[in-house]
């Protein structure tokens, strides 16, 4: 028993650790698909949540968008701390989202910069 209590920190890290390198991979494989077949649309901030450590960690935003079909989608996404201090609830957000599965959907912004990136190569 007292072994379980010792490893419990150890799996929690480890757990924690895993979910948000799939997150990051999950992300990473999204923006292709996103610069290659991304429709641009107009969504609006609908929250913001700061970060809890200033220099580490970026704030989130939650954004929400509708498609071509008219459907509403949201999503939350972190962004750099600039970005985070111009926006207000209620503001426009230019986003990219897939046609063929809305729920992927990325800030135009960073949508940008990864064009900007595989164009340089």
């Amino acid at each position: 028993m007292d072994l379980i209590f010792f490893l419990f920190p150890f799996l929690l890290f480890f757990v924690l650790l895993g979910a948000a390198l799939y997150q990051v991979i999950k992300r990473a494989r999204e923006l292709p698909h996103l610069v290659k077949d991304g429709v641009e649309t107009q969504g609006r901030i609908i929250g913001k949540r700061p970060s809890f450590r200033r220099r580490r960690a970026n704030p989130s935003i939650r954004y929400e968008f509708q498609d071509a079909m008219g459907r509403t989608y949201q999503r939350k996404s972190y962004v750099p701390h600039s970005l985070y201090e111009k926006l207000k609830v209620g503001d426009p957000f230019d986003i990219v989202y897939l046609p063929q599965n809305p729920r992927v959907s990325a800030g135009k912004y960073l949508v940008d910069q990864v064009r900007s990136v595989s164009h340089a190569k």
